[in-house]
């Protein structure tokens, strides 16, 4: 290993925490796409409706490296409240502020989300 490697936990967290992050980032990117932003491949349009100046923060809105995942254990061990936090450069107050998920214990299905305003 790298001296750069970071250990992630010891497992269910941290599919609860990826899956949390998962469904935010679609969020994001699916808000990006309805402002024209989204390229094709996922990536943000370059020479699109967006200004230039604009384009390395929606670059910025969908790293996942902008956010932070915390995980806490619901009642019992029956599944995980999960909180995407902005914690990005590009994060501004008027963009939103992350949200949270709450991820069965067993399935890993997303119970309820609610995204930030």
């Amino acid at each position: 290993m790298a001296s750069n490697a970071v250990r992630l936990g010891p497992g269910p967290e941290v599919m609860a925490g990826a899956i949390g992050m998962q469904r935010y980032l679609d969020f994001v990117r699916a808000t990006l796409e309805d402002a024209g932003s989204l390229a094709p491949d996922g990536g943000v349009q370059d020479g699109g409706v967006i200004p230039d100046e604009l384009l390395a923060d929606h670059r910025c809105f969908i790293d996942p490296a902008s956010y932070d995942a915390w995980v806490q254990p619901r009642d019992a061990g029956t599944g995980w409240l999960v909180v995407i936090w902005p914690t990005g450069w590009c994060n501004k107050e008027s963009f939103g502020g992350g949200g949270e998920f709450e991820v069965d214990g067993e399935s890993f299905r997303v119970l309820r989300a609610q995204i930030y305003e």
